[in-house]
Order: C-alpha cells, then sequence, then structure tokens
C-alpha cells in the first residue's frame, strides 16, 4: 500500500487510488462509506446547515427587534 501524505492539521485526505480519509490528530481514519451513502450524508449535512442557518437568523432577527424596544 503506498504511503500518502498525512496534513499537520486535522481535515480530510484522497489518495491517488480515491479513498477518503479523515485525518484526526495525525491518524487517518480511512471511510468506508459507499458513493450513494456519502451523498446522503451530504444531503443530511447540508439540510441541518440550512436549518442551523435558519434559526440564526431568527435570533439575530429577535435580537434586533428586542434591542429597538430598549
Amino acid at each position: 500500500m503506498p504511503e500518502i501524505e498525512i496534513p499537520a492539521v486535522d481535515g480530510a485526505i484522497i489518495d491517488e487510488f480515491g479513498r477518503t480519509f479523515v485525518v484526526v490528530d495525525g491518524m487517518p481514519l480511512q471511510l468506508v462509506l459507499s458513493p450513494d451513502e456519502m451523498r446522503a450524508w451530504a444531503v443530511r449535512l447540508i439540510e441541518t446547515a440550512d436549518r442551523l442557518d435558519a434559526h440564526a437568523l431568527r435570533v439575530a432577527d429577535d435580537a434586533i427587534q428586542k434591542a429597538r424596544v430598549h
């Protein structure tokens, strides 16, 4: 198995064979999800980010309204 270059910081890497690794504390952990599973997780992450963004906007709007009243 060829060596992969491990980044010094946490993140993700893809080797020359298309294998995906998540690097945590300098240790590469291979992701063994199928492409369909990865897409499904990506969709869930995007949906979660959208919900969090909408919630943050509501909280900010509420704070602005309260600041105007006081």
